[in-house]
């Protein structure tokens, strides 16, 4: 999956959804690349197909505003692939060839060689090109708020720290929030705060809230406790959960399996869930690139995203709790271990990181902060990552699953192996080897096996005990990128073994006949990136923009859920709803 051009690894980096206009690349690049080109353009909106323009967007920065340079800025200080300005810029050793890292580093993603030259060029030998960073860093631009009056001029590197305290920002009043509804620019609003009635009697007002918090937070925690009381004595699970023994997630695939309806369990449901009509009952749009990964805990969504940050959720009202800023590039795997208040992400970086939520504290973020953060080079983001404890570097090629199972972890990567960890110490203490390309997507077949897909076409099952493969599904022309599993009652891998295909199909496999194939299920036009089953009912998300719904004992598609404007990269089931995650930034939650 990471050599030549292999179909997969381009759909790994998409290009931008389909609702922006795509971004042309440099005329080098041979026409015989995959369909996906234009992911060697970054996922933000840039100007294309036009003369490098005077106002744009500040390189690296994400404004509200635009900006208007003093003077033209020179032709060479923009990138050949996405035509703005230079990001992090990178020159090549070989040909001396600059470019935005981000960009250069996508397009040898697709094609190890020069846009420009077509000379041979791999990361390696890309090196920071200082001198143009320094030159960009220099330009004089004029103040956001100049039509507003402000007459400053100021370098580019200094315009976000004048912009922050420039008297004439427009601004409300700090006291906004308890009712005062006076706005101006930020030196009348520092007048104003002498004489705001709101500011006399904040004190109180502080106190209030404070005391309304903690009692709305003591009334949702006795409402869980008798919801999980009257769940006890109906016999059923408290939470929907979709597959495994233990809170598993694998490329945004949760599982909670010893109350799992994907264990063929029925449990008493007043609901018409997972069947009858099923909508669009919230949007969560914080993040700010595409979403590649999800996982939920009762009460809990995490969602990963193309810009290496990890999201964390309150599942019912869908507030933003936490934010996590680690990896360098996607996070394409979480997984959440339950009872030890850590979760893990990997992704295109190679590496697993562990992150702690032990310390209980909410981190409300602040968006101009965070557009700070998400400006960082990737060499200064190596460093970032509040709450990570561990980082796990033991696979050599792109994180594409997780799975935690009882007391191990396992990771798919396209290094072609599967890695055994130990959650107690974090140790690798095995690698399963048998594939011969990378790993796409796992998933537990009760306590003692494991199915694992991947990008050479075939789906392998291991017994865990012996850390060998007991069966392999090979009938598959083209790559397999994800599995899904209906279990059985009795606990045991006899249950359907679902395998979506490059080429839009999914096919299902009897456990109980050897994984014999049954059927196939058609009906998506683009590959079907992820698959999830719950309770008789299949659901599966591709990049034609769709999830679908499926009847898995007819191979029937029963419904079509529509509303998403990008390529489905994640599908998670939690508290009866179907939660996905979109390149077009946003989480949606389905019921």
């Amino acid at each position: 999956m990471d050599s030549g051009y292999p179909l997969l690894q381009n759909a790994r980096n998409p290009p931008n959804p389909p609702s922006q206009p795509p971004v042309p690349v440099s005329h080098a690049v041979p026409a015989s690349a995959p369909r996906n080109i234009n992911t060697l353009a970054p996922a933000s909106p840039r100007t294309s197909g036009r003369p490098p323009p005077t106002v744009g967007s500040f390189p690296g920065h994400e404004l509200t505003h635009d900006i208007q340079f003093l003077t033209k800025p020179s032709t060479s200080l923009y990138c050949p692939i996405c035509h703005d300005l230079l990001t992090d810029p990178v020159i090549t050793s070989q040909c001396n060839h600059s470019f935005c890292a981000a960009c250069i580093q996508r397009a040898l993603e697709v094609d190890s060689t020069c846009p420009l030259c077509r000379c041979r060029t791999r990361n390696d030998d890309l090196h920071p090109n200082l001198a143009l960073a320094g030159l960009i860093l220099e330009l004089p631009v004029y103040c956001p708020h100049r039509r507003l009056g402000c007459t400053e001029v100021v370098r580019l590197e200094s315009l976000r720290s004048h912009s922050v305290g420039c008297g004439f920002r427009p601004a409300q009043c700090v006291n906004r929030i308890w009712g005062c509804e006076f706005q101006g620019t930020l030196s009348e609003a520092n007048n104003h705060l002498h004489q705001c009635p709101f500011e006399k009697i904040k004190p109180y007002i502080e106190q209030s809230e404070r005391r309304f918090r903690e009692l709305e937070a003591r009334v949702l925690e006795l409402e869980r406790e008798r919801k999980a009381w009257v769940d006890a004595d109906k016999g059923k699970p408290t939470q929907l959960s979709p597959r495994q023994e233990s809170p598993v997630v694998a490329n945004g695939d949760s599982f909670h399996g010893q109350n799992g309806s994907s264990s063929g369990e029925e449990r008493e449901n007043f609901s018409t869930w997972p069947q009858g009509d099923i909508q669009c009952r919230r949007t969560i749009s914080d993040h700010r690139a595409g979403v590649t990964s999800l996982a939920y805990t009762p009460g809990v969504l995490y969602s990963g995203a193309y810009d290496g940050t990890t999201k964390v959720f309150d599942a019912e009202s869908g507030a933003l709790i936490r934010s996590f800023r680690g990896h360098r590039m996607s996070v394409w795997a979480l997984a959440v271990e339950q009872g030890a208040e850590r979760f893990f992400s990997a992704g295109s970086d190679g590496t697993i990181k562990v992150w702690d939520m032990s310390d209980g504290e909410i981190h409300v973020e602040d968006g101009w902060e965070e557009g700070a953060a998400a400006a960082m080079s990737a060499s200064a983001m190596e460093g970032v990552g509040e709450g990570c404890v561990r980082t796990l570097r033991e696979h050599e090629g792109k994180v594409y699953s997780l799975v935690v199972m009882e007391d191990r972890l396992y990771s798919a990567s396209s290094d072609k192996t599967i890695k055994v960890w130990n959650l107690r110490d974090l140790t690798c203490i095995a690698t399963l080897s048998g594939h011969t390309d990378g790993v796409n997507s796992l998933i537990p077949l009760g306590r003692d096996r494991i199915a694992s897909a991947a990008s050479d076409k075939t789906v392998r099952v291991w017994d865990l005990a012996t850390s060998r493969v007991i069966h392999t599904l090979d009938d598959s022309d083209s790559e397999i990128l994800s599995v899904a599993w209906s279990g059985s009652s009795q606990g045991s891998p006899n249950g359907m073994l679902f395998a979506s295909t490059y080429d839009a199909n999914i096919v299902a496999y009897a456990g109980d006949q050897g994984y014999r194939k049954i059927g196939t299920m058609q009906g998506h036009n683009w590959e079907v990136w992820q698959l999830q089953y719950s309770m008789g009912v299949l659901f599966s998300g591709s990049f034609d923009h769709t999830i679908k719904r499926w009847d898995p004992r007819m191979f029937q598609c029963t419904h079509t859920l529509r509303g998403h404007k990008g390529f489905v990269h994640a599908l998670a089931l939690g508290n009866d709803n179907l939660i996905s995650g979109c390149a077009d930034r946003t989480v949606k939650i389905w019921r």
